[in-house]
């Protein structure tokens, strides 16, 4: 798409995206976390480019916690969460 959009410089950036998102995701991937956005995080750099793609990533980790954070409270599990952090830590 970003070909027939921009030509080879599309092709650069699409590259440009997909491959720090993919070193990012990959390991992410192995070690059981973010399954979900390990096709789409790598494709969405692929359409976007690199410095979209890094916002993109910080904007969606931020609602992943508020929405950890939402269901914790919701399903009364907050105290067990921050017990396991503590834990961890």
């Amino acid at each position: 798409m970003n070909f027939a959009l921009h030509g080879w410089s599309g092709v650069a950036s699409a590259v440009e995206g997909r491959g720090p998102a993919l070193l990012f995701y990959v390991p992410l991937f192995l070690l059981g976390a973010m399954r979900s956005d390990m096709k789409l995080m790598p494709a969405a750099g692929a359409l976007i480019g690199l410095a979209n793609w890094l916002v993109l990533f910080l904007l969606t980790s931020m609602l992943r916690g508020f929405i950890g954070l939402l269901l914790a409270v919701v399903k009364d599990w907050l105290a067990k969460t921050l017990h396991n952090i503590w834990l961890i830590l």
